[in-house]
């Protein structure tokens, strides 16, 4: 199930990167504004107008042990939330490239953004990041090469993982055809459900433990590229979520292979004797993708 999220992005966060920026006259009908970065050695040079529309992608819902509950399919509070979105320009003479970066902008959120490309390199890449807590630098425009940008994109996590979550998209643009784009933003994350019905299990949650998830994810690569790194365990204790700790808790974590299987561990209470007890559930042979929701039922007691 696909749910748009339209993004208006309404102006620059200044310094973000060391520049300055000016903004041109936009179209106020339209509630959009232009904005100029100023980089050395384009003054003067022929500009052309970009329209650039963001939308965002629902989760794609993998249907395993059990269905958490059907309307978990859909986003939950703050999982659409972008605080800023990094626009990042990159311009060649021709469609295979040599693609040389260009200009970069942190944009507020809010659904469409107009902003100049030079017209000298009508081929645009643009690479967007949401939710980053800064922006890459180091980019010099004229001279660094996409490479030298993708090398700066692996995104660090830090557990446990809230909302706002990481985002990102790319494409790619001719302006001679065309001056309007739309990119489509995917979580970088995956949400884990996991459901527990204490008639059946016999156990009442208290906190959970995660261990051997990854520390972080590369962006923009053509299948998902994994952290070898493992993160430190982590602990999410009551108030859980709104479900409250006993039915449900849900888990924010960065993509994983099967080798690299999550391991969440459950301390509570057994409501029949009242003792501590311990549930465990393992992600073997289990790929954890980007922009997906896992279910999964706690174990039942033995």
């Amino acid at each position: 199930m696909k749910k748009h999220l339209f993004i208006f992005l309404l102006a620059f966060l200044a310094g973000a990167c060391g520049k300055e920026y000016e903004t041109a006259p936009g179209d106020a009908a339209n509630g959009e504004q232009t904005q100029n970065g100023n980089e050395p050695g384009d003054a003067g040079a022929s500009r052309i107008g970009v329209t650039v529309n963001f939308t965002g992608i629902e989760w794609t819902v993998n249907n395993l042990a059990v269905t958490f509950a059907s309307s978990r399919a859909a986003a939950l509070p703050g999982e659409n939330a972008v605080s800023a979105i990094d626009l990042y320009m990159f311009a060649s003479g021709s469609a295979d490239g040599p693609f040389i970066y260009e200009d970069s902008w942190r944009l507020d959120a809010t659904s469409s953004t107009k902003i100049e490309a030079l017209a000298a390199r009508p081929f645009k890449t643009f690479y967007a990041i949401a939710n980053s807590p800064r922006m890459i630098d180091g980019l010099t425009a004229g001279v660094s090469t996409v490479n030298e940008f993708l090398a700066q994109t692996t995104f660090a996590v830090t557990y446990p993982l809230t909302p706002p979550l990481p985002m990102s998209a790319a494409a790619t643009i001719d302006l001679s055809a065309t001056t309007t784009l739309s990119m489509t933003l995917q979580r970088l994350c995956a949400r884990l459900n996991i459901a527990n019905d204490p008639s059946a299990t016999g156990f009442d949650i208290r906190s959970v433990t995660i261990s051997d998830a990854r520390d972080g994810v590369k962006l923009f690569t053509a299948a998902p590229s994994y952290s070898p790194a493992a993160a430190a365990p982590f602990t999410i204790g009551p108030p859980l979520n709104a479900n409250g700790v006993t039915t449900g808790v849900t888990i924010y974590v960065a993509p994983s292979t099967a080798t690299g299987q999550l391991t969440i561990s459950f301390s509570g209470e057994n409501i029949v004797d009242g003792q501590p007890d311990v549930r465990t559930i393992n992600t073997s042979s289990l790929d954890i993708l980007p922009g997906k929701i896992y279910s999964f039922a706690l174990p039942v007691a033995p």
